[in-house]
């Protein structure tokens, strides 16, 4: 009864909870096929729970029953509505192999590369495909860069004629999946355009979408024409209106390295901010209640506005729809509990994004907002400051340490780094960005007057230098970002548990709760103790797809080394992005060994054994038993039949022409493997060709990566 007097309180909780359970279980395991089962028994449960409505007043004591139906309706409802979008999409995909003409609306602003233009664009008729003007199907478009791309604006519509292609899969294991991260934004297809077959219609189109686009971009346009520096632009432009499309790389690391990365995020800080500055200015609307009413209005649609001037993305979205809730509740006098407004919100963007649970941003914004109602009013109570200014300071000290450690699993997870001194650098970020968005907000109303205009833009530029500047002292001192820690799903939900356990300790002192906390502790230590022995043991062979490379990486224990057959070897960039996540998962993410096989005659390592120069150029290797060869000179019609040499692997490169039958005259070979050296066209005939022989084969281009697991 305890427990259950407080959910009371909180009817959003007992709604979303089961909810989310149903999204998560018809995304991860229920197939698609079952979803008219589910329409089944989501209105049977809905007549049965009308009947019981319906007949004699229930007991206190049965209220569990309709509780319970409710329950199952909710998961019904979240597994159905997840179920209902795969249906779809699969009913109505589109094929590949077949040219389509089609008129697209773009969604938002072009992303200018260097040889080509990438842009949003929604699908609006497709030849043969009706149904796609109310699935609101979207595609990621690339132009060639010229001026009639780069003029693309949101809104403007495409006339063209391409193949609509789906986005691949991550080809590495551990790779970033980034075809489900557009899946997750309704973007399906990509489609790679020629130079003349597109162009831009008469007419365009219009929604509040994007009107708050065009809106965003005439603000651009304020800070690009106010002569500061590009750095500068690209810094406001994202603390200010969430544009970090010309945000450069080393700035991003800079702010991530400090621990102040969520400022360059536009969420429910910006938002409050803008609150708090519209509710102060009609602070004498206060003494009636007409009064009151009008000063609710003028907030909301304050925070609204900059919702959409902001391009309504869904972080800001999120923070509106929370402020917005809040302010209606205190004005009706309703008693708004913190929780139930957060929950009502998730709730809210679940039922018509269904999807956002998976966002890393929706995760994170709803676990900061949670350590901020929590977590830190304890940390506040535990310290109490006579004066002003040391009461503000341990305040937004609590502030980011709250922030911190509720999202601290989370940012484990997905990004296995810790940034040690965000304590420090939120003291003085936080306070200068704040006067950053403050700023911003006349220099945009008033930027049509330049002498103001330049003393602004001149205020501007010094402020955020004044923000870099301590960032780059802090971020290369050493060891100012923890990086490569991995932690597995039971281990986040063992942190989050161990947060709430520490949380009841601090606040009741009792000895259950801090034998919980320890005992959450212990498995944790245990998880990891298992997770070490076991990378001291590993031994990984794998055959990677990085396109034109021929690269291969060899892990045993905590040894990494990567293998390069190539004549030059991959940017660090790509090689980091198609392997780090698999290193950090496996231990082994600092200083992996790179070879350039083609420099190397004989090497012998502790878990692998490699000869060049026996058969041409071709590489031998040996690894744990295992016997390789790695395919890199095309001599085998010119030597004469020998003894076949057993060989477990073949590795074909692309100095190799397609002739299985000269391999076979020299290897009795396991299994072919044709690396992403080799082009698309020249793979497939040598998988046909190693069909007709009754080899196995495994194409990487095509499969992704080959792994093979040694121990």
């Amino acid at each position: 009864m305890e427990l259950l007097q407080p959910l009371r309180k909180i009817p959003f909780l007992r709604i979303v909870l089961p909810y989310l359970t149903g999204l998560a279980a018809g995304f991860y395991g229920i197939p698609p096929q079952l979803l008219w089962l589910f329409i089944v028994c989501f209105i049977f449960l809905t007549i049965v729970l009308i009947a019981v409505r319906a007949g004699e007043p229930i007991r206190y004591c049965h209220t569990w029953i309709f509780g319970v139906l409710l329950f199952l309706m909710l998961l019904l409802l979240g597994a159905g509505n997840v179920l209902c979008r795969k249906f779809v999409k699969d009913r109505f995909a589109i094929k590949a192999s077949e040219w389509q003409t089609a008129s697209l609306v773009i969604m938002d602003t072009p992303e200018i590369h260097a040889e080509n233009a990438r842009v949003i664009a929604r699908i609006c008729h497709l030849d043969g495909h009706q149904q796609l003007t109310w699935l609101k199907t979207k595609a990621l478009l690339t132009l060639p860069l010229d001026a009639r791309s780069k003029a693309l604006a949101p809104g403007d519509v495409l006339l063209l004629h391409a193949h609509f292609l789906p986005v691949p899969g991550p080809l590495n294991p551990g790779e970033f999946d980034y075809s489900g991260y557009l899946a997750r934004q309704d973007i399906d297809y990509q489609v790679f355009v020629n130079k003349n077959a597109w162009k831009a219609a008469d007419h365009k189109t219009m929604n509040l979408k994007i009107l708050a686009l065009r809106c965003r971009d005439n603000l651009l346009d304020c800070y690009r024409t106010s002569g500061m520096t590009h750095r500068t632009i690209a810094v406001l432009s994202a603390l200010t209106l969430g544009y970090k499309t010309t945000l450069e790389e080393e700035t991003t690391e800079l702010f991530t390295r400090a621990g102040v990365v969520h400022v360059m995020a536009l969420s429910g800080f910006n938002v409050g901010l803008i609150y708090l500055m519209v509710n102060f200015c009609l602070g004498f609307l206060r003494n009636r209640k007409a009064l009151v009413l009008l000063r609710l209005l003028i907030s909301l649609a304050a925070v609204w506005a900059f919702a959409v001037i902001t391009g309504l993305s869904s972080s800001v979205t999120r923070a509106a729809i929370m402020i917005s809730l809040y302010l209606v509740g205190k004005t009706i006098s309703r008693d708004t509990h913190p929780l139930n407004i957060l929950s009502a919100s998730a709730f809210l963007m679940l039922v018509f994004s269904p999807l956002s649970f998976l966002d890393v941003g929706f995760q994170l914004s709803f676990a900061a907002v949670t350590g901020l109602i929590y977590i830190q009013p304890q940390l506040c109570r535990l310290v109490t400051p006579k004066y002003w200014l040391p009461e503000k300071i341990w305040r937004l000290f609590t502030f980011s340490v709250a922030a911190q450690l509720a999202t601290t699993p989370l940012t484990l997870y997905y990004f296995h780094q810790f940034p040690l001194f965000f304590w420090i650098t939120n003291l003085y970020v936080v306070p200068l960005v704040t006067l950053i968005i403050y700023l911003s907000v006349p220099f945009i109303l008033f930027s049509f007057i330049e002498p103001v205009r330049e003393l602004l833009a001149g205020m501007l530029e010094f402020m955020i230098n004044t923000l870099l500047l301590p960032l780059e002292k802090l971020g290369n001192i050493p060891g100012a970002l923890v990086e490569g820690i991995f932690i597995s799903r039971v281990q986040v939900m063992l942190l989050f548990l161990m947060l709430i356990v520490a949380g009841k300790f601090m606040l009741q002192k009792k000895v259950v709760f801090g034998l919980a906390m320890m005992s959450v502790l212990l498995v944790l230590l245990v998880i990891n103790g298992f997770r070490l022995n076991a990378v001291n043991r590993q031994q990984y062979l794998t055959v990677n797809c990085i396109r034109g490379a021929s690269i291969m990486n060899i892990i045993s224990g905590r040894d990494n080394s990567v293998l390069c057959f190539s004549d030059r070897l991959p940017q660090d960039k790509t090689i980091r992005y198609a392997f780090q996540q698999w290193w950090i998962r496996h231990g082994v993410y600092r200083n992996p060994e790179t070879l350039m096989t083609g420099r190397i005659q004989t090497d012998t390592h502790s878990s692998y054994s490699l000869r060049h120069n026996v058969l041409g150029e071709n590489v031998f290797m040996c690894i744990s038993g295992i016997r390789l060869v790695v395919c890199t000179d095309d001599v085998f019609a010119q030597v004469g039949n020998q003894t076949k040499m057993k060989m477990d692997y073949a590795v074909i490169t692309n100095n190799i022409r397609p002739d299985i039958k000269k391999l076979m005259n020299h290897f009795e070979m396991g299994t072919v493997i044709i690396d992403s050296s080799v082009g698309l066209e020249t793979s497939k005939k040598w998988s046909s060709l190693c069909s007709q022989e009754g080899i196995i084969c495994w194409p990487v281009r095509e499969k992704g990566a080959f792994v093979v697991r040694l121990k």
